[in-house]
């Protein structure tokens, strides 16, 4: 069996944080133990030696993010800390394990606590704030050395350098792009990344520098094959292994949008339906061979099959319930 979390909106009656089990042979996917203390689990990620698990904690108007250590049956709360703002979204762990940073998407900020090397949170060590915005993804660059927050209240990425002596961001770049901008992927090399875009049902192509720290700006490609009966909101973008194919989930359409990548460009292949309501987030096994959507309002995780080599992903094959989804992290 394969090890997975989940995580969802206790404040919708989800469970928060729950382990799962995913057969190899079948992938089904089977929710088990919860975790208690974990509220509104809406973005997890592991520490870069897999020893820990951290989430946010999508609470309005004050926020946290709890560290977990990974054990069996279920990962231990570690603590918690507050993020000093409100909803954060999305975080990310520092290549060094050193620290965390988050975006409180509710207030317009991204912050940063260090991490101990027993893996708890330390008291946060800087904020910045974006005026109007709402910040909604908080990543490193594959070089370790840049952080890029997407708002997607004020159309822009920024580009912050990170001091790892004081823990304290530097901005270094204001990118105004795109529509709605919610998520950056990044293409195995480095170079290129993608900007879904929810509020346009676009998908910004761009190029980065990491010597520079700069981001460019390129293609604009649409994520749906038709008018959409149903204003549409693309959530998630996850590149495969091989660097050949984009995937993003369309919240409205209800589908899944399979895209050619080649070079600095993106052509649409074809849509499938994802099997539920609002595919809020998307990850492909470590095989590579399925697509596990998060539809949150329907409350389910599907499995779609994939062909690694057409990259075309089939009709949904399974399902399970798991009320109000957020994600599904594989370890």
């Amino acid at each position: 069996m394969t090890r997975a979390y989940v995580g969802s909106y206790t404040a919708d009656g989800g469970a928060g944080l729950a382990v799962a089990e995913v057969d190899p042979a079948t992938g089904a996917l089977t929710v088990g133990l919860t975790v208690p203390g974990v509220p509104d689990a809406s973005w997890l990620a592991c520490s870069p030696d897999g020893r820990f698990l951290y989430t946010t904690n999508e609470l309005d108007p004050s926020g946290t993010v709890t560290a977990l250590e990974r054990c069996e049956p279920r990962p231990m709360v570690l603590n918690s800390r507050p993020t000093k703002g409100s909803a954060p979204t999305h975080l990310c762990v520092h290549p060094s394990g050193r620290y965390l940073l988050t975006a409180n998407y509710g207030s317009g900020s991204v912050a940063v606590l260090p991490l101990g090397a027993d893996g708890r949170l330390r008291a946060l060590t800087d904020l910045v704030e974006h005026v109007g915005g709402l910040a909604h993804q908080v990543i490193m660059d594959p070089s370790g050395r840049w952080v890029l927050a997407v708002d997607l209240g004020i159309d822009s990425v920024f580009v912050y350098d990170l001091d790892l002596d004081t823990g304290k961001l530097l901005e270094h770049q204001h990118l105004t792009v795109g529509t709605g901008p919610r998520h950056l992927v990044w293409h195995p090399d480095g170079v290129h990344v993608y900007l879904v875009c929810e509020n346009a049902s676009q998908v910004v192509v761009c190029t980065w520098d990491a010597t520079t720290g700069t981001l460019t700006a390129g293609q604009i490609v649409g994520t749906v094959t038709r008018v959409a009966v149903t204003p549409n909101f693309p959530g998630e973008g996850v590149v495969s292994p091989d660097g050949r194919f984009l995937y993003v989930t369309n919240r409205g359409d209800n589908s899944i949008a399979t895209f050619a990548i080649n070079g600095d460009g993106l052509a649409l292949l074809h849509t499938v339906s994802c099997g539920g309501d609002w595919p809020r987030h998307a990850i492909l096994d470590p095989n590579g061979r399925r697509l596990y959507v998060s539809n949150q309002r329907s409350g389910t995780v599907t499995w779609l099959p994939r062909d690694p080599s057409s990259g075309l992903v089939h009709p949904v094959s399974g399902n399970t319930k798991a009320t109000a989804v957020a994600m599904v992290l594989f370890t």
